[in-house]
């Protein structure tokens, strides 16, 4: 009983400044444009939000998917509404998905990552369909979701032939260290569910060269993901050549990022600079 217990605190956490904060506003201020059914699995129907531009698209736009948090127990594609919708008014089409979780699908985070990379496969695979630029895809996502985002380039991927990586990453707050070892561990409680193979998914542990261009926002008194975890990621991609931008905000926990929370202004403007147009990505000389 402790031990789901933890469960259910770890996923509480990590939405608590989304669920209960904001999660009436983000049905009602932040819909989508349409929604599409990317993956039928198991008997659940997993749906892509699309955020659309307005303004008439005068050439392939750039693309960013947003991954939600949760400790791969819950959460909800509103989550990165307000993100997407943003990115939307700046021309770009935004996305978020869904995907496979604990609460509602009893799965584990290899299905999760599963979906995460059925997601990304399917926008390139409509990028000329929804006028995206395939070499301008982001992948972003917070806590569990900035795992799936940074798990689905970083870790292995056996069957992935014929899917470029993305331009960049952008993680917040993520979870990049999924081998669990031991009671210690910030994933203790939920050890089950990487079924003692938690270093196959975990970025931390697969970092090499010609990786994406990263950027890297994490919360110095964050207590469900260590931020130390993120410092140590980054310069290891550094080390090995890549791109890894780390913001540190002082003082900042769990979930700072969220739309209705103090820190939300600064780190989208961050992230859109980190994007901005000119920018030159995992392809040397290709600008973004």
């Amino acid at each position: 009983m402790r031990r789901w217990l933890r469960i259910a605190g770890l996923c509480a956490l990590g939405l608590a400044g989304v669920v209960l904060a904001v999660g009436v506003a983000l049905w009602l201020a932040f819909a989508p444009t349409r929604e599409v059914v990317y993956r039928e699995v198991d008997g659940a129907a997993l749906r892509l939000l699309l955020f659309e531009p307005e303004a008439p698209n005068d050439g392939p736009r750039p693309a960013i998917l947003f991954f939600y948090g949760g400790g791969w127990m819950g959460g909800s594609p509103r989550q990165f509404a307000p993100w997407a919708k943003h990115f939307a008014g700046r021309g770009w089409l935004g996305l978020t998905a869904d995907y496979r979780v604990w609460s509602r699908h009893r799965t584990t985070p290899f299905a999760a990552l599963a979906d995460a990379r059925a997601a990304y496969r399917f926008l390139r695979d409509h990028a000329a369909e929804w006028g995206v630029d395939p070499d301008r895809i982001v992948l972003a996502g917070g806590s569990a979701g900035g795992h799936l985002a940074a798990a689905s380039v970083i870790a292995p991927w056996p069957d992935r032939e014929g899917v470029p990586d993305p331009a960049a990453l952008v993680l917040l707050n993520p979870a990049l260290e999924t081998r669990v070892d031991g009671d210690d561990d910030y994933l203790a409680g939920i050890a089950e569910l990487f079924e003692g193979r938690g270093e196959e998914i975990s970025p931390f542990h697969h970092v090499r060269g010609g990786l994406p261009r990263t950027f890297v926002a994490h919360g110095t008194a964050d207590r469900i993901v260590p931020f130390e975890h993120s410092r140590v990621f980054c310069e290891r991609m550094r080390t090995a050549g890549n791109v890894c931008e780390l913001r540190a905000y002082e003082g900042a926990g769990h979930g700072f990022f969220n739309w209705g929370l103090g820190r939300f202004d600064d780190v989208i403007s961050k992230v859109e600079s980190f994007v901005a147009p000119g920018t030159v990505y995992a392809q040397p000389g290709t600008p973004f």
